[in-house]
């Protein structure tokens, strides 16, 4: 018959027992402990950081695609040369705003694909209308 699991008074004696009994074990995991919280402590700071930039450059992204929409209604379907030439560079920055990670190619900088990353894909006019609702 197994003995009965011990009580919570009896697992603090043991542990100050072992505590007492290898002070050098208790003063290393005392110090990696300090040394863990300073580095949570530090990641917290880097991921309030990290969020606070993203939403800065997410705004900013988001200004933007509020402008090209506004042009892109001002433009309508007008057919001269210039208004021609808006809505392709709109498009085409449409395209980069609304691009997926799906089939994106990172390139090195002599050109050559690198194959860390995911293709970007400009998504479907479809896909266009339900982000701007």
């Amino acid at each position: 018959m197994p003995p009965p699991p011990a009580t919570e008074k009896e697992n603090r004696q043991v542990s100050r027992s072992n505590a007492a009994a290898n002070p050098k074990a208790d003063a290393a995991l005392s110090k990696k402990c300090e040394k863990l919280e300073t580095e949570k402590s530090e990641l917290a700071v880097t991921v309030e950081s990290l969020e606070k930039e993203r939403d800065f450059y997410y705004d900013k992204l988001r200004e933007i695609e509020i402008k090209l929409q506004q042009q892109q209604e001002e433009v309508g379907d007008a057919t001269d040369e210039q208004s021609i030439g808006k809505k392709a560079m709109m498009d085409e920055i449409f395209g980069i705003l609304y691009a997926t990670t799906d089939e994106f190619v990172a390139v090195d900088e002599e050109g050559e694909p690198v194959d860390s990353a995911p293709e970007l894909t400009a998504p479907s006019p479809s896909h266009r209308a339900v982000i701007e609702a």
